[in-house]
């Protein structure tokens, strides 16, 4: 067997969903206690150590295509205020992270972020990460096909589902319905574009996989399919099964679906 990653032996010995509890004991125990594999597995529940790691976090939220409601937004102003010195950043992926975060201040930020209908679980780590789309989904007059549903289905299915929470790295996913495809969906590792099919008229979805930027940027490739908006998520489903189950694991810099892709070619992934 080839040898892997630290990362990857981490997380032989422990699930990053299963961390919840050691956050729970860490928030009553303190920094001190926390080990060095938690704090990494701790990105399963969007938390990362600030730098210069003495102490404070980082923390991360997902919602789904960056649709919230005014009910959410007042409990993300609310942290934001008390527990985060009035800053928050808005994310390229269409949400929201805290610093200035202690490891005390997790459970009663989760509990308030889950009675408005918001999680955490996903926002970093080896796992699906906040799926984005445009922003003007299902008001734009011109749009090809409405996101919403796909984003959320897809939002929902992987959010918390411990058989793609050991993914070889983070796995982006765009949504994109619009006739300016404003999500970019060349640099997601999938995109779903809303395409309309020649042969019946029907609106759906053209897919893109293996896209990302970093030091080594790639374009994602067509795929040369069509699927239905019914479609669309067992689509997704089976992309993210080929990515965690043949996905390179040796070398981080070289575990992003985009290199699956490149090494393959889009018809074999066909």
């Amino acid at each position: 067997m080839s040898k892997v990653s630290k990362q990857e032996e981490i997380k032989k010995r422990k699930d990053g969903l299963e961390v919840w509890d050691d956050m729970l004991r860490y928030a009553e125990v303190g920094y001190d206690a926390i080990t060095d594999d938690d704090f990494y597995l701790m990105r399963w529940y969007g938390v990362y150590q600030q730098l210069p790691k003495a102490g404070h976090f980082m923390m991360r939220i997902k919602i789904p295509g960056g649709v919230y409601t005014s009910e959410q937004l007042r409990a993300i102003s609310k942290i934001t205020r008390e527990r985060a010195r009035g800053i928050a950043d808005v994310t390229t992926r269409q949400t929201f992270q805290w610093h200035w975060l202690t490891v005390e201040d997790f459970p009663a930020i989760i509990e308030e972020l889950k009675a408005v209908g918001i999680s955490p679980i996903g926002a970093c780590g080896d796992i699906t990460r906040n799926v984005v789309s445009c922003p003007v989904a299902g008001i734009n007059p011109e749009e090809i096909i409405d996101t919403r549903p796909v984003t959320e289905a897809i939002h929902d299915y992987f959010l918390g589902n411990s058989e793609y929470s050991n993914l070889p790295r983070k796995y982006k996913i765009g949504v994109s319905g619009c006739p300016e495809q404003c999500i970019q969906p060349e640099i997601h590792c999938l995109s779903l574009v809303g395409v309309i099919d020649p042969k019946t008229g029907e609106a759906g979805y053209g897919l893109r996989i293996g896209g990302g930027l970093s030091t080594q940027p790639h374009f994602g490739q067509w795929t040369d399919t069509f699927f239905s908006a019914d479609q669309a998520l067992e689509a997704t489903i089976a992309v993210t099964k080929l990515f965690r189950d043949h996905g390179f694991r040796e070398r981080r810099t070289h575990s992003r679906l985009k290199f699956l892709v490149a090494d393959w070619g889009s018809q074999k992934v066909r």
